[in-house]
């Protein structure tokens, strides 16, 4: 975990923890061995960002247009329906989410919630 300082934001407890949860259990899933999975939190004057970032394979350019959609899976035996729950509860909160490479070419998710709502 990297956080600098404590961020506070309101949102719904169990949903953030459904947020995480499922985030974090998608890169264990798929992570090699010995592979680490990152969690960051930063803010500026309007919003707080967190980052859920590991080490594994990533995602394909040509998937990665389709990860927020329900059903939609890279995982043998999985549902596909965790970053479309995701996705929901994150902008549920009037926050974003988006996908990008990590610093280590696997995945990240990149989070940012308003401190206030619109």
């Amino acid at each position: 975990m990297d956080a600098p300082s404590p961020v506070t934001i309101a949102v719904d407890q169990d949903q953030m923890t459904q947020v995480m949860v499922n985030l974090i259990i998608n890169a264990i899933q798929i992570l090699p061995e010995y592979g680490q999975v990152v969690i960051s939190l930063t803010r500026d004057a309007h919003y707080a960002y967190l980052s859920v970032a590991d080490n594994g394979p990533g995602v394909p350019p040509a998937q990665q247009g389709h990860l927020f959609e329900a059903f939609f899976t890279q995982r043998a035996g999985g549902v596909g329906l965790g970053l479309a729950v995701v996705k929901q509860i994150v902008e549920a909160h009037g926050g974003t989410i988006s996908y990008s490479s990590s610093p280590w070419q696997g995945a990240q998710f990149n989070l940012a919630f308003p401190f206030e709502s619109a």
